[in-house]
């Protein structure tokens, strides 16, 4: 019999973790800014990290070929870090967090390739990637005027925010209804290549692996890198999944086929945890409430 989990009623909006910096390489420039937002059924937890952004400017002409040259040096600095701070966070224990700050300047798909090679035999590997979403949903999945409803718009949902950050490929959503799941929607029967990570780590190699388990390393990095699911941050991610091991539908329990947003509907979960690669990845003892908001597992199904 599975529980639910009984959270008050969080209001119709979308949690997204990504925060989108503007810079102008004009010196000085320096300002402060919002770092990870973390939210699941159980609210949010929010960290503010303040940092300087500065640049330098330099110009050398060539007088042999009259050519100019320009050079600009751009520096970040964590102040937290810089000054050899550790931030606390406190759920029952005390972790020590070590906050780094970088800023990447080529697309995640410039180093995210769709092939590898075996360092032992030189043969290809066809690489996938695998995400937890950065946001948030209710059990309807919060559709806009004009989107498509249920399994659909969760599809959606992953294919932007792959595109978002620069994620080549084809994503859909682990996420069943009523009658299919990813086994009947993914085709990915005969995929026999690894399912990483956004930063390299392999979650399972081939399609058996991810549904006969355990996995590799549980889902617990977004698209955009951030990492979610550690003690020191909310006991508890929850993703909207209604799928059991093998990839097939679990059953009713699915906010009316993903068109509820009441809190007296229920959904079934799945739990993103580090370290939590069992069956509870994707099906929990727990039920959600539709009126509540849960994450998506997001996997590239295609190129």
């Amino acid at each position: 019999m599975s529980r639910r989990y009984t959270a008050t009623h969080a209001p119709r909006l979308r949690s997204i973790h990504l925060v989108t910096l503007a810079f102008l390489i004009a010196p000085p420039l320096s300002f402060a800014g919002e770092d990870d937002m973390i939210s699941g059924n159980d609210g949010c937890g929010c960290r503010r990290v303040d940092f300087v952004v500065s640049s330098s400017t330099s110009t050398s002409s060539d007088s042999s070929s009259g050519d100019m040259t320009t050079s600009t040096d751009v520096t970040t600095s964590d102040d937290e870090t810089a000054s050899g701070g550790s931030s606390t966070t406190s759920t029952g224990s005390t972790t020590d967090l070590t906050t780094t700050t970088g800023l990447d300047t080529e697309p995640l798909s410039s180093t995210s390739p769709s092939t590898d090679t075996d360092t032992t035999t030189g043969a290809p590997i066809e690489v996938r990637r695998v995400f937890l979403s950065s946001e948030s949903y209710h059990g309807d999945l919060d559709p806009m005027d004009g989107d498509p409803l249920g399994l659909e718009l969760a599809d959606q949902h992953c294919q932007s925010l792959a595109e978002d950050v620069g994620l080549g490929g084809v994503y859909m959503a682990w996420l069943s209804d009523s009658s299919v799941g990813p086994a009947e929607r993914f085709g990915m029967d005969d995929f026999a290549g690894e399912l990483r990570l956004v930063d390299e780590t392999i979650v399972a190699i081939g399609w058996d692996e991810l549904t006969t388990g355990p996995l590799r390393h549980a889902i617990t990095v977004t698209e955009t890198e951030e990492r979610l699911g550690f003690d020191a941050l909310p006991a508890v991610v929850v993703v909207w999944t209604n799928t059991d091991t093998a990839g097939h539908s679990a059953g009713s329990i699915n906010c009316t086929d993903w068109s509820a947003d009441t809190i007296d509907a229920p959904g079934r979960l799945g739990r993103a945890k580090d370290g939590l690669t069992t069956a509870e990845w994707t099906l929990d003892m727990w039920d959600g409430l539709c009126g509540n908001i849960g994450h998506l597992y997001c996997v590239q199904v295609f190129e």
